[in-house]
């Protein structure tokens, strides 16, 4: 047996049905026009307010209006801050309801009592007039803060203070490794040729005429280098300690490395010790000091 088709104007849901059956049992309308009956959204999606509430104020407020007039503020800052403070009061409903009825605006006047002293300024030129004006004295322009400055004989007395005689950098230093021995000849044993009476003086006058071989004197290189600018952030940083000290003005132009080849390269690039001149404007005398670049330990 075929079921009956379902109608549209009957709800499917077991709370629709309720709703349905409670509804035909106490309204006398038919079921038809209880069904179809318009649904209402609640609250929740009607369309926000503002969030303003039309109130009125007690005394005169800058920037919001004077005693006695209507203005709209935020119910929050109505809340915990007008209404406790006895700044202002509630308007009643049928108050506002008369004045939407007059079209009489609700408004806040954002430039009450702030044009006052603009207002008396202006009254108080009009009363002295340009005699007035010009009697008065202009007002000097403000003096600029004076900034100590060294003189050049102070200044290179405090680098000879401050900046010890020598000026260690730790570098690590550069080794070469020596080439190694093929692994073929270490895998083949060596064979030794039979010795005759000839080939054995032959060694032994070697032996006594070789010299030791000289060893080689050229200086450990380093990995990096010590630059100008290294040794200047040094002499800043020991010249820091003292506060009149810091005044000094120093550039890397002003450090001079007295090896003719150092100097042309500008940095040093391997181990030793190496004498430099600060030299500070306005003063012949330079201050002479040592680097020191000191291989570092792995």
């Amino acid at each position: 047996m075929a079921l009956p088709l379902r109608t549209r104007s009957i709800p499917q849901c077991a709370t629709c049905l309720r709703s349905y059956a409670w509804a035909s049992a106490m309204e006398s309308g038919s079921s038809s026009t209880t069904a179809l009956r318009q649904q209402v959204r609640g609250k929740k999606k009607m369309p926000k307010s503002d969030g303003n509430v039309p109130v009125r104020l007690l005394k005169d407020l800058t920037g919001f209006g004077k005693q006695g007039s209507i203005i709209p503020v935020p119910r929050g800052e109505m809340r915990n801050k007008f209404f406790p403070q006895r700044i202002a009061e509630y308007v009643p409903l049928s108050e506002i309801r008369h004045l939407r009825a007059n079209n009489v605006p609700i408004e806040r006047d954002y430039v009450y009592g702030r044009d006052e002293p603009i207002q008396q300024i202006a009254a108080d030129f009009t009363s002295t007039g340009e005699s007035g004006a010009s009697s008065q004295t202009p007002m000097p322009p403000p003096k600029k803060p004076e900034i100590e400055k060294l003189t050049p004989e102070r200044s290179l007395q405090l680098l000879e203070i401050f900046v010890g005689p020598r000026l260690d950098f730790y570098r690590q230093p550069r080794i070469d490794e020596k080439e190694k021995e093929p692994e073929e000849s270490k895998s083949q044993p060596r064979r030794e040729s039979p010795r005759t009476a000839s080939s054995a003086a032959f060694d032994l006058l070697a032996a006594r005429t070789s010299q030791p071989k000289p060893e080689s004197t050229s200086p450990l290189a380093i990995y990096g280098s010590v630059s100008r600018h290294d040794v200047l952030v040094h002499i800043r940083a020991a010249i820091a300690r003292n506060d009149e000290a810091a005044k000094v003005i120093l550039e890397e132009n002003d450090i001079e490395f007295l090896d003719p080849q150092v100097e042309r390269e500008g940095k040093l690039k391997h181990v030793g010790d190496f004498t430099i001149e600060v030299h500070v404007k306005g003063e012949e005398q330079r201050l002479k000091r040592t680097v020191r670049v000191v291989p570092q330990e792995a």
